[in-house]
């Protein structure tokens, strides 16, 4: 039934959304484990804060941290950004960098972009994709807000105040990014307890035929 869903000619992008700390990692993780393609230059794993890696492509986090740069904005900074940044002159030029590191490393039918600044930058994505052909697909991953701002105390030394400021904004903008697209909230206790699950969800939800499928590759996702 899913291979007469979904062709596996269709050029499809799958975003991974959600606050930092909140499991992202994770999801992105048992995606490239069912052959979603994040890329090859990888931003390395970190032991004691995500010990499997990231799975966050460096030279697209680059231009992600470049262009909010441009915008007088980082990933800590709880405030909009400007009106109809998306269509500036600065968001123009990275997007067309983001083109370029597409076509030279990114290219497979089944791609995968994480990054949590995406709750605010992916209306840069949309455009792109639209260009590119490729189908935009959202999943956003929820973790309880208490857990995040302990995690984010630990490796940030953030306030609990802080962290649930940055929670808030954070998911607020993922809610309305993704405002019409197709999109899944996924849960990351569900995540943690039952991958393969988890994964058959995005599967039916988003029609996304991974190349491995969930139940054969429940080992993979499991480890």
């Amino acid at each position: 039934p899913q291979q007469g869903r979904l062709g596996m000619n269709e050029k499809s992008a799958l975003f991974v959304l959600g606050m930092h700390r909140s499991g992202t990692s994770l999801m992105a993780g048992c995606l490239a484990g069912l052959g979603v393609d994040f890329g090859s230059d990888m931003v390395p794993a970190r032991e004691g804060v995500n010990a499997k890696g990231f799975f966050e492509h460096r030279q697209i986090l680059e231009v992600h941290d470049r262009l909010l740069g441009l915008l007088e904005s980082d990933w800590m900074d709880p405030c909009p950004l400007p009106t109809g940044w998306a269509k500036g002159a600065g968001a123009t030029a990275e997007a067309q960098r983001l083109q370029t590191i597409l076509h030279r490393d990114l290219r497979s039918p089944l791609i995968g972009i994480k990054d949590p600044r995406l709750a605010r930058l992916l209306p840069l994505w949309t455009d792109l994709m639209e260009r590119e052909g490729r189908a935009t697909k959202t999943i956003i991953v929820l973790r309880k807000p208490s857990e995040i701002a302990a995690s984010l105390a630990r490796r940030d030394q953030f306030s609990e105040e802080r962290s649930l400021l940055l929670w808030l904004n954070q998911m607020l903008g993922a809610e309305e990014v993704t405002r019409g697209l197709p999109r899944l909230f996924i849960n990351f206790e569900d995540l943690l307890a039952a991958p393969a699950e988890s994964c058959e969800r995005i599967s039916d939800r988003l029609e996304i035929q991974f190349p491995i499928l969930p139940a054969e590759g429940r080992t993979i996702l499991e480890e």
